[in-house]
């Protein structure tokens, strides 16, 4: 939980600077994309802050095995630290899509 809205919005502008820079490298591949970005607040309520979670697609296993854990990068440790986040307040959930449905 991100407990003040300019700590939530700074968090919310260094991922989408990061994503505008990740992209802009045409020598890497995007072996990954960001599904779905959300910001949860307290309904009906006037308090700051929320929670952001990023949801992220891997395409591929061997690149998602050799990144996974990039969060817990010395750099990235940093930028949470720049932006306001407080120590062990980023928390990461793995889940594999197996694949599967109807034919």
């Amino acid at each position: 939980m991100i407990e003040d809205d300019a700590t939530l919005e700074r968090c919310v502008e260094a991922l989408r600077h990061s994503d505008e820079r990740l992209r802009n490298r045409p020598q890497e591949r995007m072996l990954w994309d960001w599904q779905l970005t959300t910001i949860d607040t307290e309904l009906n309520s006037d308090a700051p802050g929320g929670t952001i979670s990023l949801g992220a697609a891997w395409y591929d296993e061997e690149f998602f095995d050799e990144k996974k854990d990039a969060y817990t990068d010395p750099l990235h440790l940093a930028a949470y630290l720049d932006i306001g986040l407080e120590s062990g307040s980023i928390s990461v959930t793995h889940w594999r899509y197996e694949g599967g449905g109807t034919h």
